[in-house]
Order: C-alpha cells, then structure tokens, then sequence
C-alpha cells in the first residue's frame, strides 16, 4: 500500500511516511505564515490550502475555505480580487488572485474601493504578506534548532587539514603518478593545505588548469610512518574538453559533533548561528545552480529524493533526525522563495519594492506579466546557452 511505497523510498515505512509528512508540515507553516499575516492585518483571505491536485476534503470557516489536496509538496492562500482588477486582467472577479497558485471556483464579488482587498492595501502591508511565509519557515527552524541545542545538542561539522582521496581511475593522469586511494594530500606546489572550505574546489580548478603542466603534491599514504613529512607526487594533467583532467575524486576530510547549550540564551545563539550558516551553504550552492547549471545541477532533488533523504535521517537518528531533516526542508523553502524569480514570493517581493519606489504607482498588469516574460526569458537563455556549450564541446572533443 501507500506505507510499503514510502517505505520503498527510503529505510523503512515509517521513515518515510514520515519524512513526507514532515515536508506537508513545513508547506503548512509557510502558507500559515502568509494566512495569518493577512488575517492580522485584517486583509480578506478566500483560500487556505496545503498540497496540489484533487482534494481530499475541505470545509469553511471565518469566511474561508480550508483544504487538503493530495500532493502535500506544495499549498498556496488565496485572495480575492475586486471585480475592477478581474476586469482590467480580462478575467472574471471569481478569480481569486493568491500568494501560490490556485482554483478558479466562484467567489465573492467585492466592491474596487473595499479596503480589506489585499489589493487596496499598502505597499508595506502587502510586503508583510508575502515575506511572511520565508519569515514563518525561519522561526520553525530556529524553534527546532534550539529545541536539538537545548537536548541532544546541534550538529557542527569542522573542517580539517588535508584533502583525502577516496577513488582514483585506472590508468588516469593521477594513478600514473603514484596517487593511491586513501592518500591525503597535505600540500600543493608548495603551499600547505590549510583547514578551510573549499579547497578541494581549489585544487580541482588548479588541474582544469594545469592541461599538459604539472601539480606538485606532497601525500601521506596508508602505512606511512607516524610524524613522516610525506612524499613527492607529480601529476602530468591531461587535457580532455580543453581543460587539465587527473582522474582523481576528492573530498575535505571533516570531523562531525554536537554542540549542547548552556542554557536557554546560549541555545538561540547557537540555533541562530547555524540556520544563518546553512542558509549562506543553500544559497552558495543555488547561486552555483543559476551560474553554472551543467555543473551543479546534481545539485537539485526531486519530491522523491526529497523523501528518500528524510527517511534516511529518520531511520538513523529517529526524532532528532527528523527535526534536522525538517529544519534543512524550511531553511531550503524559505531560501528559495527568497529568489526574485517568478512565481516565488521573492519575486512579489521585489515587484512591491519597485512600486515602492514608484511612491505607491501601482504597476499595471501589463507591466508586471512584461517582466514576468522578461524573468523568464533571462534564466531559460542562461540554461539554454549553458546546455549549448555542453553540447558543442562534446561535439568538438
């Protein structure tokens, strides 16, 4: 049934059941963000909703409608519009105009001048609005965050010297060389490898450049005497698609604990400091996506990957692995609807912004679906060119 495919997707069914339903929460708590930043401000909200699709049941309350469809990754609220706005858009006013998509079932007509329309608001009151989702996904994982500070302590990962070798390819630049699996480098043409992110991509960019050169590296191997400075080795890259290649994976060895609060204030500095660090890491390795989408689309995951990783964590640290998993699901949520990308909240965001500094003009739809198309464009010729020159470099290899 339902449990066993869950169960499929990662170490067992309830892991997964409740990985997914760990995603469904932190949906809630964002459009919940959205909803209740209207509802304080006593703005008209005409739909609440967590998940897409078919709805599996619903009912009214306060004037709203509350739903629950069948795929949870996702939900949106919904915001009537007066009937001058539908018009201008060619559309009908039973079309509610929401922060996420939504139906168009009928609705309420309201008058153009009625000031509990989102519409009719301010440019701040409807900036609260839409920022309110990425905030409410913030405060869930700083409360979840402090919650591991205070009890099994948060996770921290400390990087160490060295760059550790766990594959090299056959007959590759670096096994010719002498490079051994379970080599770590300690120093490269001459400079010691320092305890610092990022040096693996360092040196990965150094070979790229290095195509008929060499690297000077100084490598401890297995069985090497305790103390002993370690030996020359000397790789020749070759060059494949017009860059240097060894033929070597690296990784920066790291040491994994947990840091237990002191006590309460010392929990929130510490859950604070590590939802601001793993937001930095999510919008570095976003940024990577966007300016270099053949390299870093690994990066992405699907719904199902989604799962599968929380039913991993589940199954190995059971509550203090599922906290994580949904810390990490609404730090991602929150980061990505950050983005002044369409159809992200970053995007609204950014439009309001624009009207504010228009002193209040109103944009007209015209002008909005404009740069909407715009947006668009840009992003999709950026992965178009990139996808471009993958092609033609392996055409000309």
């Amino acid at each position: 049934g339902a449990l066993g495919a869950l169960g499929a997707l990662g170490g067992g069914a309830g892991g997964g059941a409740a990985a997914l339903a760990a995603v469904a929460g932190v949906v809630a708590v964002h459009e919940a963000g959205h909803f209740l930043a209207a509802r304080a401000q006593g703005i008209r909200v005409e739909k609440f909703s967590i998940g897409f699709g078919p709805v599996l049941f619903k009912w009214a309350a306060g004037g709203v409608e509350y739903s629950l469809r069948a795929l949870p990754l996702g939900g949106f609220v919904a915001f009537p519009t007066s009937a001058r706005l539908e018009a201008e858009a060619g559309g009908s006013a039973a079309e509610p105009r929401g922060v996420g998509a939504a139906d168009k079932d009928p609705a309420r007509k309201y008058e153009a001048d009625d000031p509990d329309l989102l519409e009719n608001r301010s440019v701040l009151q409807r900036l609260v609005v839409v920022s309110a989702g990425v905030a409410a996904n913030l405060l869930l994982a700083t409360a979840l965050m402090d919650r591991q500070a205070l009890t099994v302590g948060i996770p921290e990962v400390t990087v160490l010297p060295g760059v550790e070798v766990p594959m090299v390819i056959a007959g590759a630049p670096a096994e010719l060389a002498g490079l051994r699996e379970g080599d770590v480098i300690r120093s490269i043409d001459g400079r010691d490898v320092s305890a610092e992110p990022g040096t693996v991509d360092r040196l990965a960019a150094l070979i790229k450049q290095r195509a008929g050169g060499e690297v000077d590296l100084i490598v401890e191997s297995r069985g090497d005497a305790a103390g002993a400075p370690g030996h020359l080795v000397r790789v020749l890259p070759e060059e494949r698609d017009g860059a240097g290649y060894a033929g070597v994976q690296m990784v920066q060895p790291v040491e994994r604990s947990r840091v237990v609060a002191s006590g309460p204030l010392d929990g929130l500095r510490l859950s604070a400091r590590y939802v601001g660090k793993t937001c930095g890491d999510i919008a570095h390795a976003l940024a990577g996506v966007v300016l270099d989408p053949a390299a870093n689309m690994g990066n992405l995951s699907g719904p199902v990957k989604i799962v599968q990783v929380g039913a991993e964590f589940v199954d190995k640290d059971k509550l203090s692995g599922l906290i994580e998993f949904a810390t990490i699901i609404s730090l991602n949520l929150a980061v990505v609807n950050s983005v002044p990308f369409p159809g992200l909240d970053g995007w609204q965001a950014a439009l309001l912004t624009l009207e504010g500094a228009r002193r209040g003009e109103k944009l007209s739809r015209e002008l909005e679906s404009s740069l909407s198309y715009v947006g668009l464009l840009t992003v999709g010729s950026a992965l178009a060119y990139s996808i471009f020159m993958d092609t033609l470099g392996a055409a000309m290899k």
